[in-house]
């Protein structure tokens, strides 16, 4: 009886365990949020570390990062926005189920199919078969930078003909210029419908190498368009109509520039006839080769031979012997400086003569010699687009009274010596190719030789100037400019047209 009992204690009790072993087990750790597959085949098992995955049982971050999506593509809120999440108060870990991640490294092994797993994904875990979420567009209001100002240069034309190292060209054009005075002080003296009004044709032949340069400059006057003023003050028998004693509408031929340049890296030699121009502006200056102002005017072109130094760069010496007398009984010496980048001085340009007619003594020792200063500097204060220029001059040094056989009247000096200062602005723009603001100052301009016969003469005078591409073959400048000495203003218009 004993033993049955005690056999059916032990019948019992192995029931009973067998029972109760399976709710014994350990539960498996619930599978993170990425888990979709269960291998059938599974691969050496890896202890997972708790990471930014299992925050999806973690609250809300506290400022969580936010991201402008593109509507058209609405984005679910990802890991990356809780990885400012705390930790969950009860992460699960995992110590024996394997799980594939998505976007991680394939395993060596290959995997079987996948088959549901056998513990129940947790009620927060995304299904097995829902598609990874698109990454998102991050759309980002960028601005344009604000567009560079853009000064337009002109081209440089390409030559005619080549032949070998030489390149050959021709410049054509044909130019117009009126002028109308606004008096408000003077009687006006001609009763025209303009008091200026002249055209000329421009030829010029251009002949260039690497060491060698020249040039003949033709202008052509046609004799209805010739009442050019430079006639009228140079030979009486033209008047101002273009019209000849015996002769009416005489076109006028003038020989403007005819030189040749030979240079070498530090000396260069210089031969002809030409216009010696450095000033910035357009109205003022040029003081060192003769005072002349006027709308787009220049120096008076000069038989010229000039030897040409540049010990170093940035630095050229030029000396010129000048003569434009018969017989070569009156000539003159220049001598020129010019500065240009140097180092801590890059934007700046200095222009530094001297001139002197020493030469009248060859001929006539009682001739009256003056010496002329003038230093000439322009800054560009931002290159192609805004200058500044300024001249200063002295003018008539050491000069005397003679009459018309170059005798001096008076041992004492009786023409003062002249001080002229300039200065003025350039601006390039896209609209307005160049706009040039400029004015002159002379001490007591009446009292001088420059002062002209005019009332109400003024020691201030003024100009504008404008200058417009309208085409690649058309170039229009204006300018509204004082009138001589005077306090009235002239309107003056020039167009260009090149034929080539």
């Amino acid at each position: 009886m004993k033993k049955l009992f005690l056999a059916s204690i032990i019948a019992i009790s192995g029931a009973f365990a067998q029972e109760v072993a399976p709710a014994t087990a350990p539960v498996p750790a619930q599978a993170p949020a990425a888990t979709t597959v269960t291998p059938a085949t599974p691969a050496p098992v890896q202890p997972v570390a708790a990471t930014t995955e299992t925050a999806t049982h973690a609250p809300a971050a506290e400022h969580p990062v936010t991201t402008e999506v593109d509507a058209a593509h609405p984005v679910a809120t990802t890991t990356e926005t809780a990885t400012h999440a705390p930790a969950a108060e009860h992460p699960v870990t995992t110590e024996a189920t394997p799980v594939a991640q998505a976007d991680s490294t394939p395993a060596a092994e290959p995997i079987a199919e996948a088959v549901p797993a056998t513990e129940p994904a947790a009620t927060s875990a995304p299904e097995a078969t829902q598609e990874p979420a698109p990454a998102p567009v991050v759309i980002v209001n960028v601005i344009e930078p604000e567009k560079p100002h853009v000064t337009k240069i002109r081209a440089k034309r390409v030559a005619l003909i080549e032949i070998n190292e030489f390149k050959f060209d021709v410049n054509a054009s044909f130019e117009i210029q009126a002028g109308k005075t606004f008096w408000s002080s003077e009687d006006e003296p001609r009763k025209t419908n303009l008091d200026e009004w002249w055209g000329r044709a421009n030829l010029g032949f251009v002949a260039e190498a690497n060491d060698f340069k020249g040039q003949i400059l033709l202008h052509l006057y046609p004799g209805d368009l010739s009442n050019y003023e430079e006639f009228s003050r140079n030979d009486d028998n033209f008047a101002n109509n273009g019209e000849r004693e015996g002769y009416k509408n005489v076109d006028i031929f003038e020989l403007e520039e005819a030189w040749a340049m030979q240079k070498t890296r530090f000396v260069n030699f210089k031969l002809g006839r030409w216009e010696e121009n450095y000033k910035s502006g357009d109205f003022f200056g040029g003081y060192l080769n003769g005072y002349k102002k006027g709308f787009r005017s220049t120096t008076t072109a000069e038989n010229q031979f000039q030897f040409g130094l540049t010990p170093m760069k940035g630095v050229d010496v030029n000396v010129a012997f000048i003569s434009t007398e018969s017989f070569l009984n009156k000539g003159d010496l220049r001598l020129m400086f010019e500065f240009s980048e140097l180092k801590g001085l890059e934007n700046m340009t200095f222009n530094l003569g001297y001139r002197t007619n020493v030469f009248d003594k060859v001929y006539n020792s009682n001739s009256d010699v003056r010496h002329q200063i003038a230093l000439a500097v322009k800054l560009d204060v931002i290159k192609n687009t805004f200058s500044l220029f300024a001249e200063g001059a002295l003018l008539n040094i050491d000069a005397q009274e003679v009459d018309g056989e170059d005798k001096i009247i008076k041992p004492k000096k009786d023409i003062d010596m002249t001080l002229p200062v300039t200065g003025g602005i350039i601006l390039q723009t896209p609209v307005v190719d160049r706009v040039i603001l400029e004015a002159e100052y002379i001490k007591d301009r009446a009292d001088t030789e420059f002062a002209e016969t005019n009332k109400h003469i003024k020691d201030v005078l003024g100009a504008l100037y404008l200058e417009k591409d309208l085409t690649s073959r058309f170039t229009l400048s204006a300018g509204f400019h004082s009138f001589q000495n005077s306090r009235d203003f002239t309107l003056s218009g020039n167009l260009i047209g090149r034929i080539n």
